[in-house]
Parts: structure tokens; sequence; C-alpha cells
């Protein structure tokens, strides 16, 4: 079953949430207009910063999801798992999740967890993945990413790879980050196996 978010539109906010992301310097502004949901600028940097959406439920192992987005200079669209959400928080903040990220020179795959013992830098964040490439800035792109058993595949501007790790939860919550400059999503989409 296929579940489409048309992010120019409202309906996504009945089974998605506004979260704090762990590496996030503040929780800025979220951009939502005709043209779909970015990320707003954070005044106290002076730069834009990061912004996820991820969904209230969890999803089993062997979910499909993917993004239709554009970006320009630094901006890096991803899509997101997270094992958990903390909800004691004012904010909710994502526990271990993974990023699957597209940017101008090509992808990469992370894994972050949260450290709240660490105050200048309460994450700690591994590059799993780095594969580097073009990927032209100003026009919309698709990108997807199947999470299942300990298995992350990914199609993203004419490439296709996938890694292993361990670390990948059975079920977690899944969303979209705009963060690090100016990108816009349009479209979002999960796609869960027939049971």
């Amino acid at each position: 079953m296929k579940k489409i978010y048309d992010l120019r539109k409202q309906e996504w906010k009945e089974d998605l949430l506004h979260v704090h992301c762990p590496q996030s310097k503040a929780f800025v502004p979220l951009i939502e207009d005709e043209n779909g949901v970015g990320c707003g600028m954070n005044n106290d940097i002076g730069e834009h910063d990061y912004t996820t959406m991820i969904s209230k439920k969890k999803y089993d192992s062997g979910v499909t999801l993917s993004a239709k987005f554009t970006f320009y200079g630094l901006a890096a669209p991803l899509l997101v798992i997270s094992e958990d959400i903390n909800t004691t928080k004012e904010i909710p903040l994502l526990e271990l999740f993974f990023e699957v990220v597209a940017w101008r020179n090509g992808s990469n795959i992370w894994r972050l967890d949260h450290l709240p013992e660490k105050k200048e830098r309460p994450y700690r964040a591994t590059k799993l993945l780095c594969n580097k490439f073009s990927a032209e800035e100003g026009v919309e792109h698709e990108m997807k990413a199947k999470f299942y058993g300990k298995n992350i595949e990914v199609w993203f501007a004419g490439h296709n790879f996938f890694i292993y790790n361990p670390d990948l939860p059975e079920k977690f919550h899944v969303g979209f980050t705009a963060c690090e400059g100016d990108c816009r999503f349009t479209e979002f989409a999960i796609e869960t196996e027939d049971k």
C-alpha cells in the first residue's frame, strides 16, 4: 500500500509531526506555501537550520520512502527514519535515527544518536556512506530509499546503491528533513509491503 502526501496541502499534518533533531541549533520555523514545505532561517545563527516532519506511527522494516524536492547551494533534503521520538521534551526530539541525504555533490547516509550529556554537541554522527556525483540544483528531483532488514537501498539522480548496518531498527518512525539551505519538498510517500 502506498500513501502519497501532497506537501502543498495541509493533509500531511494528520499523520506527521514537526519535530526537533539533535543537530538543530534552534527550533526553526517551518515554511509552508504553494511551493511545498521547507526549512526557515535560524536568525540566531544567520543561516538555515534543520526541520523534520516524522510519522506519528511506527512502520515495520520493508517500507519504501520517496520524496520530490528542489534544492539550491548546500541545502540537503533528506529522508529519515527514527527508532523513537522523545516526547518528554517541550519540543519532540528524535532518538536513534538514520538519514539518507541528497545534495549537489551526491548522497550520504548517516547514523545519528542523541547524547544528552553533551550540551555543545548533543549527538554523535557516523557517516555510513558517501557517494560523490553531481546533482543539478534548482530542478525537481525524486529520491527513494527502501529500509528492509538491516539494509538501506537508495535511488537518486540516476544512481542506485545500498548499505548494510546492524543498528537499523525493526520498527521506526519515517519522515523527511529540510536542512542547511534553501530546499523545498513538494511530495512525500510511504509504501509498505503487503502482508
